[in-house]
Parts: C-alpha cells; sequence; structure tokens
C-alpha cells in the first residue's frame, strides 16, 4: 500500500530480513478499508504472509532500502488498480520498482482491475490521463516515463477485473487459490508413458478419498514393490492437488529416513511444502508439535510415498486431528501392518495386470505398439506371463528386449524369467543389468543407484567424464533399457525398486564387511569405516548423505582406499591435507567446507574434477606455484562459484582446465591475466561477479573456449577486441551487463550458436555471425534497428521482448522458427513473412504501433499466432445488425466449436457475436475491445491464435441484447488460410465494457478469396440477416 491504514501498526524493524509471500499495492483512500482489507485478511487466514506498506518505509520521495528490500524478496505482488491510483506518486513508484524486480527475477505479477479499465491503466486514459497530466508538470520525465512503461507492462498481464457484475467474495476466494497454486508449485508428477491397466486403481482411490465430504481421511495403497503404488498415488495427487489449499507430495521415505536426522528432515521437507518457508523444529519430537499447531487449521493434500515403519507415519501424520477438515492423506507402502498400526480409514489393492494387459504394456515397451510382431507374438506372450503382472517388471523387460532382434536371446532371457519365483521382483529386473555389456554400463548405473539420484544431468556427466567413462551413450543406452530417466528439470531419477536392486548388488560385494564393499552412501556404514578406519582398496565412491558438523574427521582416513576416484564430503567438518586422498582419486566436492590447515602447495595429480563452491579457497593459489611440478595437472573442471575470495586465483596452477565456473565472486574485480594460457577452457563462467570491471587482454587467445558466460556483470563495459580468433565459441550471455559496443571483427566468429544480450543499452547491433542460431535482444530499451537478418541462414530463435524503441524488422531469414516480439511498442511494420515456411509461433502482443502483417498465408508451419492488442494492425468494421433479447438457454456461454466442411474453400466466413452491457457499462458510447482465443485443429497439428476484437461506435443498451457482424474478407481467419475439416474452438478470454453470451462462425454463399491480411468488409447479406434473425431473437 503507498498510503498508511489507519489500522496499521507501526513498522517493525524485522521488515528489512523478511521474505513475504505477497506484496500488496493500492490506494487506501479507493480500497484500503473495503477489498484490499478483505483481501489481506483471506491471504492471512490462508497461511500466506502479506506486506502492507506504510510510509514509515519511505525516506523522502523515494522507496527506502528497506521497503525496496521487501518488494524484493516478496513472491507475488498484488497491484490493486483502483480509479486514483495514479494519483499516488507512491503508489507509481512501488509499481515500477515492482516491474523493475519482476523483469529480474519473472516472478508473478497479479494485477487486480478494481472498478477501473485494463486498457485505461495500459495506456493511461481515464482517470489515469489526468493524473499524468499534472505528474508531467511536477516530475522529471524519465521517472514519469518509467511509470508510464511499468503501468503498460503490468495492465496489459493477465489479472482479474472487480466491476458491478463480479461477485467480490468469489474473486477474493479465486486470488487466494490463485496465490496458492503459484506458491505450491504445481507441475505434475506423474510421468507414466503407457498407462496400461491403472485407470480402475485411481478411480477407487478418488472414490475410497470421499472428496466431498468434510472429513479427514487416511488411505493407504498397498503392494510389493513395482506393482505401481507411487504411479497411483502421482496420478490421484495431480488430479486432486488444485481443489486443496495447500498440498505436499514427500517421496522415498524409506530411503530418506534413514540419513542422519532423517525424519526432522522430513518433517521440514512437509513443513516447507506447505508453508513455502523453512522451519526450524530441532528434532523429530518437536517437529510433531510444529506440524499439528500450524497444519491443524488448513486443508492439505498429504502423500507419503514408500513408508516402511509406523514411526514414520507417526513422524509426519500423527493423527486425524493434525489436519484441518476435508485434508486428506495417502500413504504407499509394501507393509500393510503399518496401514493398521497407523488406523488408516481405508486401503487400495491395487492388482496384478491380467494377461491380456500385460502383453499389452509389454509390447508398448518392446514395440512401441500394443501388440507385438508377429514372429514374437508367442514368446511375447510367454514373457508376458512369466512376469507375473507387474509393471515395472514389464517396463524394464520390454525396454530390455526392444533393441534386440536375435529370436535365441529372447529365448534366453525367457528361460531365465522362468527359474524365477513371482514374488522376487529384484531377481527379474536383474536379468537387465546382468545383460549390460558395456564396460561402463553397471559402474554408471550403480554410481546412480547409488549416489546421483536427484542430480543434474549435467552435473553426472562431468563427474563420469572424470572417471574416464563415456556417459553420453551410455546414459542413452540405460534411458532405453528403462533403468534410470531424467525429469522435466533434468534431475536423475530412478523407480525405488531398480535403485534398491543396485544397492542390493553392492551390498552382496561383501555382506559382512562394509570397507570391502565399492560404493559406500549410508550415513551409518560411511561413519562406521571413517571412525574405525575400515577403508579398503575396495572402495571406489564415497557420498556424503547429510551435514554432519559434530563429527570431526580427518583426511587420514582415506589413504587405505587406493582405488577411490569420486569422494563427495560436502558440508562435513574435515581437518587434513589434500595429498592424504589416493593418488586414483579423480572426482572431489567439497561444498559449504572450511579447510584447515592447508598446506603451501595445496594440489593434487590426478584430480579432474573438483567443487569447492561456498567454500575458501587455498590462498596459496592467489600466486604461480612455487613447485611447477606440483599443480593440478589433469584438472578440467573447477567450481569455485559462491567462494569467500576478493582475488583470482593464478591459473598456472590448472594447465589443463576445460571448465571454469567463478559464478558469483561479487568482490572480484578482475581475473589474473595467466587465464589466457588455458589453451583447452572451454566453459568460462563469471555470472553476477558485479565487481567485475574488465576481462584480461589476449582471452581472444582461448581458441577452444565454446561457452562464455559474463551474465549480471553490471561494471563490465567492453568484449576483448579481437574475438574473431575465438574460432570454438559456441554461445555467448551478455544479458545485464553495461556492454555497448562490439568488436569490429565480431561478425568473424564462426561457430557462434547463441548470443544473449538482454537488458543491454544497446541502439543499434553489429553485424552479426552467419552462424547464429538463437538471438535475444529482450528488453534492450533503447534498441532502435536491427541489421538484415535474412541472411542468417541458421537462425531459428529471434526475441526481441519489450524492445520498446525499435521501429521495424529488416529481413527475417527462411530459417526462422521462432518469433517472439512482444510489447515492441514502437513497431511500425514487419518484413513480408510470404517465404518463411518454417516460422511455428509469431508473438505480437501489445505491438500498439503495428500497422501491418503480409505474407501470413505463407507460414505453411505455423503453430500459434499472438496479436492480442496490436489495435493498429486491425481494423475491422462491424455492423450493428440488431438490438434484442436472445432466447434463454440457446446457446453454451463458454466456447464454440465449428467445424469447416470439404469442399467450400470459395466461400466466406461470417462471425456472428451477441452481447449485453451491464449497468456500469450504460454510459459506453465508442470503442469497446474483446480478447479472443482460438484454436484451430487440423489432423496433423492445431495452430493457436490470440487476438484483440475492436469494435467502433458502439452504443450501449442495457435493455436489449446486441448482435455485431462482422464479414472475413476471404475463406480465412484473420488471415490464416483454412482447409476443409478444420475444426475452430472459440473462446472469450476478455471482454471490456461488455458480456459475450453468444458467438457463431457462418457461411456467406459469396465466392471470394482471401486478399488483404486483417481488411474486413463492411456489410452482411440480407440472406444472412434473414438467417441470424431465425435463430437468434424472439
Amino acid at each position: 500500500m503507498a498510503e498508511l491504514s489507519q489500522a496499521s501498526s507501526s513498522v517493525s524493524s524485522s521488515y528489512g530480513f523478511s521474505n513475504f509471500d505477497v506484496f500488496l499495492s493500492y490506494k487506501w483512500s479507493d480500497t484500503g478499508n473495503n477489498f484490499t482489507s478483505i483481501l489481506h485478511k483471506d491471504l492471512s487466514k490462508s497461511g500466506i504472509t502479506v506486506f502492507l506498506d506504510s510510509k514509515e518505509l519511505w525516506i523522502g520521495d523515494a522507496i527506502g532500502p528497506t521497503l525496496q528490500g521487501v518488494i524484493e524478496r516478496s513472491k507475488i505482488w498484488i497491484p490493486v488498480f483502483s480509479s486514483r491510483y495514479a494519483d499516488s506518486e507512491w503508489c507509481l513508484r512501488e509499481i515500477a520498482q515492482i516491474v523493475r524486480c519482476h523483469k529480474s527475477n519473472g516472478r508473478l505479477i497479479l494485477p487486480i482491475f478494481c472498478n477501473v479499465n485494463p486498457y485505461d491503466v495500459q495506456n493511461q486514459e481515464g482517470s489515469f490521463k489526468k493524473a499524468f497530466l499534472e505528474h508531467q508538470t511536477k516530475f522529471n520525465p524519465d521517472v514519469v516515463q518509467s511509470w508510464r512503461d511499468a503501468l503498460k507492462l503490468v495492465g496489459n498481464l493477465k489479472g482479474e477485473v472487480l466491476d458491478e457484475t463480479r461477485n467480490q467474495a468469489n474473486l477474493v476466494d479465486l486470488v487466494v487459490d490463485r496465490v496458492l497454486s503459484e506458491l505450491i508449485n504445481g507441475t505434475p508428477l506423474a510421468d507414466c508413458k503407457y498407462p496400461v491397466g491403472i485407470d480402475s486403481s485411481i478411480n477407487e482411490m478418488i472414490s475410497l478419498l470421499n472428496i466431498g465430504s468434510g472429513g479427514v481421511q487416511f488411505v493407504g495403497i498397498y503392494g510389493f514393490g513395482g506393482i505401481g503404488k507411487t504411479t497411483i498415488a502421482k496420478m490421484v495427487y495431480d488430479r486432486l492437488l488444485s481443489t486443496f489449499q495447500r498440498h505436499s507430495f514427500i517421496p522415498d521415505i524409506r530411503e530418506r529416513a534413514m540419513e542422519y536426522k532423517g525424519l526432522a528432515s522430513l518433517q521440514k521437507r512437509l513443513l516447507k511444502d506447505i508453508f513455502q518457508r523453512d522451519f526450524d523444529i530441532g528434532d523429530h519430537h518437536k517437529g510433531k508439535f510444529t506440524i499439528k499447531d500450524n497444519i491443524g487449521k488448513i486443508k492439505v493434500l498429504v502423500v507419503l510415498d514408500d513408508v516402511n515403519s509406523e514411526d514414520q507415519v507417526l513422524a509426519l501424520a500423527g493423527g486425524h486431528n493434525w489436519f484441518g477438515q476435508g485434508s486428506k492423506v495417502i500413504i504407499t507402502t509394501r507393509d500393510e501392518h503399518i496401514l493398521n498400526v497407523v488406523n488408516v480409514d481405508e486401503v487400495c489393492r491395487p492388482q496384478v495386470l491380467d494377461h491380456q494387459q500385460s502383453l499389452r504394456l509389454f509390447s508398448w515397451h518392446a514395440f512401441q505398439n500394443d501388440q507385438p510382431l508377429e514372429d514374437y507374438m508367442q514368446l511375447s506372450r510367454d514373457v508376458a506371463h512369466y512376469s507375473g503382472g507387474l509393471p515395472l517388471t514389464l517396463e524394464v523387460l520390454g525396454s530390455y528386449l526392444s533393441d534386440i532382434r536375435d529370436i535365441e536371446e529372447w529365448d534366453s532371457t525367457l528361460q531365465k524369467l522362468k527359474e524365477i519365483p513371482d514374488d522376487k521382483v529384484q531377481r527379474k529386473l536383474k536379468i537387465s543389468y546382468d545383460n549390460l555389456k558395456d564396460d561402463y554400463q553397471k559402474p554408471i548405473f550403480l554410481d546412480a543407484a547409488c549416489f546421483f539420484i536427484g542430480c543434474k544431468k549435467e552435473t553426472v556427466i562431468s563427474i563420469w567424464e572424470a572417471c574416464g567413462f563415456y556417459p553420453k551413450s551410455v546414459i542413452h543406452s540405460l534411458i532405453k533399457k528403462s533403468l534410470l530417466k531424467f525429469d522435466k528439470g533434468s534431475f536423475l531419477r530412478m523407480h525405488d525398486q531398480i535403485r534398491d536392486m543396485g544397492r542390493e548388488i553392492v551390498r552382496k560385494e561383501d555382506p559382512m564387511k562394509i570397507g570391502r564393499r565399492s560404493r559406500l552412501w549410508s550415513y551409518g556404514d560411511i561413519l562406521e569405516v571413517l571412525e574405525e578406519h575400515k577403508g579398503t582398496d575396495m572402495i571406489e565412491g564415497i557420498s556424503f548423505p547429510e551435514i554432519i558438523w559434530n563429527v570431526k574427521l580427518t583426511t587420514e582416513v582415506f589413504q587405505m582406499m587406493s582405488n577411490l576416484r569420486f569422494l563427495d564430503i560436502s558440508s562435513t567438518n574435515f581437518v587434513g591435507d589434500i595429498s592424504h586422498f589416493p593418488s586414483t582419486l579423480k572426482c572431489l566436492k567439497c561444498r559449504f567446507c572450511h579447510w584447515t590447515n592447508i598446506p603451501v602447495n595445496f594440489s593434487h595429480e590426478s584430480l579432474v574434477y573438483l567443487d569447492l563452491s561456498f567454500s575458501n579457497m587455498p590462498q596459496c593459489w592467489l600466486n604461480k606455484p612455487r613447485d611447477e611440478n606440483k599443480v593440478f595437472e589433469q584438472l578440467k573442471n573447477l567450481n569455485l562459484s559462491s567462494c569467500n575470495i576478493s582475488m583470482s586465483p593464478h591459473f598456472s596452477w590448472f594447465p589443463c582446465l576445460e571448465q571454469l565456473n567463478l559464478g558469483g565472486l561479487g568482490c572480484l574485480e578482475m581475473l589474473h591475466e595467466s587465464i589466457c594460457q588455458l589453451s583447452k577452457l572451454k566453459h568460462l563462467i563469471l555470472e553476477n561477479c558485479y565487481s567485475l570491471k574488465r576481462l584480461p587482454d589476449g582471452l581472444e587467445l582461448l581458441e577452444n573456449l565454446a561457452v562464455l558466460n559474463v551474465m549480471g556483470c553490471s561494471k563490465l563495459t567492453k568484449l576483448p577486441k579481437s574475438m574473431g580468433r575465438m574460432r570454438c565459441l559456441h554461445s555467448l550471455h551478455l544479458l545485464k551487463t553495461n556492454i555497448s559496443k562490439f568488436p569490429d571483427d565480431f561478425s568473424m566468429l564462426p561457430k557462434l550458436v547463441k548470443l544473449d544480450i538482454k537488458f543491454l543499452s544497446l541502439q543499434s547491433l553489429p553485424e552479426l555471425p552467419s552462424s547464429l542460431v538463437e538471438l535475444c535482444c529482450d528488453y534492450c530499451l533503447s534498441l532502435v534497428r536491427l541489421p538484415d537478418l535474412s541472411m542468417l541462414k541458421n537462425l531459428k530463435e529471434l526475441s526481441l521482448l519489450y524492445c520498446i524503441s525499435l521501429i521495424e524488422l529488416p529481413g527475417l531469414p527462411s530459417s526462422l522458427v521462432e518469433l517472439l516480439c512482444e510489447d515492441c511498442r514502437s513497431l511500425v511494420r514487419l518484413p513480408d513473412l510470404l517465404k518463411l515456411k518454417k516460422l511455428k509461433t509469431i508473438k505480437l502482443r501489445n505491438c500498439v504501433m503495428l500497422e501491418v502483417v503480409q505474407g501470413l498465408e505463407g507460414t505453411e508451419s505455423l503453430e500459434e499466432l499472438d496479436v492480442l492488442h496490436c489495435f493498429k494492425l486491425i481494423h475491422p468494421r462491424w455492423r450493428i445488425h440488431k438490438q434484442g433479447k436472445l432466447f434463454p438457454n440457446s446457446f453454451p456461454e463458454d466456447g464454440y466449436s465449428f467445424t469447416i466442411a470439404d469442399g467450400i474453400s470459395n466461400t466466406k466466413l461470417i462471425l456472428c457475436l451477441v452481447v449485453d452491457f451491464p449497468k456500469l457499462c450504460l454510459a459506453i458510447n465508442g470503442t469497446i475491445y474483446i480478447d479472443i482465443s482460438v484454436s484451430i485443429h487440423r489432423k496433423e497439428k492445431t495452430i493457436r491464435c490470440t487476438h484483440t476484437l475492436r469494435i467502433e461506435d458502439v452504443k450501449s443498451n442495457y435493455f436489449q441484447d446486441t448482435i455485431f457482424i462482422h464479414h472475413f474478407n476471404g475463406f480465412d481467419w484473420f488471415g490464416i488460410l483454412l482447409q476443409g475439416k478444420d475444426v475452430i474452438e472459440i473462446s472469450i478470454s476478455r471482454s471490456y465494457h461488455c458480456r459475450i453470451k453468444f458467438c457463431k462462425l457462418l457461411y456467406e454463399p459469396e465466392q471470394k478469396k482471401p486478399t488483404d491480411f486483417f481488411n474486413w468488409l463492411a456489410s452482411p447479406s440480407d440472406s444472412i440477416d434473414e438467417f441470424v434473425d431465425s435463430f437468434l431473437f424472439s
């Protein structure tokens, strides 16, 4: 809020250190004592932390540092626009600051238009126009322009409109639900490629949960491993989460509970999911009270996945009275006894697949079809039978056999399967593991099962490469065999049964002596080996699972592990010399470590991967090594991001470095010139080195450099002079730097594929390399023109979002696939698109000055066209046919589907709209705007279109419905040529001043082909008048 509420308390100094879920910006005298106060109350009741602004946080005419920090750290901003919002300079400064933060971090702005037209906010019309006329006489023009820009951006965002036709209570509920949905990530969990035979279990679960009841319900899913319990829980969770205030899915509880302070960690996870903030709960006994006290009045959906002890359930969901009315708790387990002990209300017992379902699921994985190839029919039937109807076994065996077309090998696999009892799931899965032939496939699979579940793909690839493996081809093979996968965020995932199978293989290497196993990942096992000095030459990898500051260990304990290649001791409390690590060590991760007793020559002869992020860098690296023979001779990947250092290391310590990450070194002013000697360097990350003033002379000598990232280096003003010599540069990230000029030979970069220059203050671009594939110029506010891009034969993606000074685009290449020009408010024209056959996406939203788009009919690959609020582009002339009253319940109000018949391409289409006007808009005499979304479905694809219809010379009539008729100029939809059997789905996303009661497409029998883009005719024919009369009006 930009005015002090009469009810607000004194400002707490703690605001400067707090994070808020929501920041409300509003005009107190307009909405502070009604709508905004109700919204604030309901948000707070839902457990959402809301900040209400105060004058005390302002300093003079500017936003004070405390308020600025609050705005920056808020997760969602809700500006409540009202008629006098723009009267307040404080409100305008707030919205400008909100937009600056939004551009920086992309967080949600959810505008609410309270009895004010969004168009007036966007374009400073109505009451906003009067306010700005006064501001122009009092404030700096640049400041006023920044306010206009902010209102333009926010006014166009999807928000909510409150007027006399809208129920205020319903709107408040909707906003609260939207905020909750945003705070709790609703990304679907389920990733079931072939959901054969699962529908019945999902429907049973939804029935058992009794969603319509107000009571708390505990429902268990019981069955042995691999039957699909987690998949069912995920699909039910995805389907129902939108009906709950908060939700949490906690996976792999059996595994995570075994970690150090495992139950407390799980409790923290539950609380963070629900409230989106961290809780300090101490031990798990205290955590029980914390959960009960905080969640007790909230309607939540909770899934506890893979539970194997009643203690786990009691720590996370100790009783029905822990949760608010209507809450549902789902528990998956292999042990039905647990469900009896915790007294669940219902139990779902998924059944194995029957023979036909088994055969179908196996066939999908083995042949990518629901039936086997004819020559494999009987073998497939036998494999499906002996798999015991278990989905996981069918998936793994089908994936394994999908690349094999040798009948004898199929038969051999079948014979092995016949010998294994139905209940020995892991032995069945191990058939696939035993047949891994590549020397690197088994080690990589076991590493993944023991160490890397949940790790980023790029990280594990770097580690395995450091170990001398060939991970890219192996990962591809393991994915095809369904032994591992990567989710949408590129995190490594593995079914718990497959993970357990891998870990059991390691345990059986020596069931009695832990120190003689190849991999250690369990907290208890690791401490036993290290504290009791039981390490042997059998150990290849160790990964500490949890922070254990309370245990002091020395590096000497690793001396006996002469075959150790991977070691992750992040966040641990170690003392000692790196020289104690065995010479075989290839990968060392020491994130959040603070070494003591670091030797003068801190080096290691065999390390290939070293991660010291968030740690203290050895001081000896600041100088040239005393002994040039004692350096990191094989080190290829070094991560020093966010280390506590202000000076660059001397890079002669790392002569073979290929990847260097120095991101987040906020005090680093310059790089040591020795970096230019790293002739093998491929990746250089300097992201957010805020104090970095220049790149060293000679950086262009790094001829193997492929990626250079200086994002956020705000003091960096220029690039190396002779960049054209960087023959391998692939990606260049310059966003949020202060670079204003490019080197003369910039276009000579032969392999540059991606150039990101967001937020640069450039008026024009240099000549660009012909190799460019992606060009991103978003938020280049001063950019007026681009060079001719038609010669960039490889360019596929061009992004120019919010380039507000850009007037026109020159030629575009025929290779272009995506054109993004949203909010280019000075853009007048585009080049002819006729030859852009590959163009799939065109986004021109809010290009308010754009006058013409030519050649749209030539974009035969088009899938999305967005010309919303391109008012000059669309010059519709509508005829007000008649006013009357629509037959009640005659037509659907939400959307309309229309199928184009074959053989009528010589006809024209007519769009009929029926609208009515609420009492609030009785005085409307002029122009109305209607935002319309359309999907054109074809056999091979769908084309999505979004645009604003503008209807002029409107005279509202509250007592009657009004029909508007528009003739298209041919057989097209706003320039997109239509085909027979096209299905057109129409939905009205927003209408200003009026309500759409009905829309319909009709044919006109006049024969005429499409000519000009968006050139509409004026009057309907008499036959159409009569046809419309016959069914629209009483």
